[in-house]
């Protein structure tokens, strides 16, 4: 299973550029009716599902700690 990571330069460049993941993803799945797609901003993880709960949990886990700005020291 191959999962493609879509990372945007910032939130607004998502909110702006998020319409076209979906379509451009899309294209390389075989099945559209179980495209999957997990969203925190300023990432999107897209793949060809179905997806286990627990797989899609982790990977919504991991996007939402990377997607948390750094703490400065």
């Amino acid at each position: 299973m191959r999962i493609h990571l879509y990372a945007f330069k910032d939130k607004a460049t998502f909110d702006r550029l998020r319409s076209s993941v979906d379509t451009c993803a899309r294209a390389f799945v075989t099945d559209p009716a179980s495209y999957e797609a997990v969203d925190a901003p300023p990432f999107v993880v897209t793949g060809q599902g179905p997806w286990a709960p627990g797989f899609e949990a982790a990977i919504r886990q991991a996007l939402m700690a990377a997607a948390q700005p750094a703490s400065r020291s």
